[in-house]
């Protein structure tokens, strides 16, 4: 993240952060960051008990030390403090600490002010797992899967309106003109697009859920579009052939899931490409961010659905792709 044609207060060229008020740097780390952070003390202290009762009484004990490590974590991000290196032994633990070694190296900020906006954001979430990897029983827990499953099931109308949609599309898909698929297609991108408004991190942790129909809403959201590649992903997706491996790159877990995997299906059925890899976080990030418990909940969540034929179809069949090797996380 750089200024590359000048901000009123960045210097050109130079990376962007919280330092600048001018710029999203700023209230990201002086807002946000500390408002997450302190959701997920709150959550932690007031499901202590249940924490305890499926993870057992040394997980509920353990839960004292992390959230003195996250309350330290905030005070010091707050006060602008110097970024501290990584002690948990986690698997990418020497490669955040080289980072800051760098930093420091060649001069540049490493306070939570001065160091790289984005580093700096991606750091807290790094540091978070940190107080996590610290414990026996809690290394796995997702601290913030309560807000992605809360933000999912409050979707679920909007979901069925637009898998009724995309059944509609699926029928006969092999048989589509070349137009009629580069016209789904658009659609579909845009309407991953748009899923993206339900990211949780923006909102710093507060509830975001879709609401309405999506493919109703794209004619007035198209304004809204800054840029617009889909054409050339289109070509690319025609130029690889059927028997191309088609990589998703996941972002945000909920309604943004569930348009992303309407995609990939799409894609698969008009036998546009033969497999679609998806690419998953490993570890709770920028709070809605997908992991693989994300992927499969969702999955069993939608075919286990007794009250939505819709949505219990879609989930079986995405199910059985995934058995099949057709998807693959």
């Amino acid at each position: 993240a750089s200024s590359h044609r000048g901000l009123a207060d960045v210097p050109l060229h130079g990376k962007l952060s919280a330092q600048y008020k001018t710029t999203f740097a700023y209230p990201t780390i002086k807002d946000r960051c500390p408002i997450i952070l302190c959701k997920i003390i709150d959550h932690l202290y007031r499901e202590r008990i249940n924490i305890g009762t499926e993870f057992g009484t040394e997980a509920q004990e353990s839960l004292k030390n992390i959230i003195e490590q996250l309350s330290k974590l905030r005070y010091e991000m707050q006060t602008n403090k110097p970024i501290s290196k990584l002690s948990d032994g986690g698997e990418n633990c020497n490669v955040w600490n080289a980072y800051l070694d760098k930093a420091q190296e060649n001069g540049e900020g490493v306070t939570w002010y001065s160091a790289t906006w984005m580093w700096v954001e991606c750091y807290m979430y790094r540091r978070i797992l940190s107080s996590f990897l610290d414990t026996q029983q809690l290394q796995k827990f997702d601290f913030f899967r309560h807000q992605k499953e809360e933000g999912f099931r409050e979707s679920l109308a909007s979901m069925s309106e637009l898998g009724s949609w995309l059944q509609d599309q699926l029928e006969g898909a092999q048989q589509h003109s070349s137009t009629q698929m580069e016209t789904n297609f658009k659609t579909l991108i845009r309407i991953s697009l748009w899923g993206n408004k339900c990211d949780l991190s923006i909102s710093a942790g507060s509830k975001q859920s879709a609401t309405g129909n999506i493919v109703e809403q794209l004619h007035q959201l198209e304004t809204k579009i800054l840029a617009d590649s889909s054409h050339r992903a289109w070509e690319c997706v025609q130029a690889g052939g059927c028997n191309q491996i088609l990589d998703v790159v996941m972002d945000n877990a909920g309604f943004e899931l569930f348009t992303d995997l309407c995609l990939a299906d799409y894609l698969v059925t008009s036998n546009l490409v033969k497999k679609v890899r998806f690419r998953l976080k490993n570890q709770p990030w920028f709070v809605s961010d997908t992991n693989p418990h994300d992927f499969h909940w969702c999955l069993d969540t939608l075919s286990n659905n007794e009250t939505d034929n819709t949505l219990k179809n879609l989930g079986t069949r995405w199910k059985n792709y995934v058995d099949s090797e057709c998807w693959e996380v």
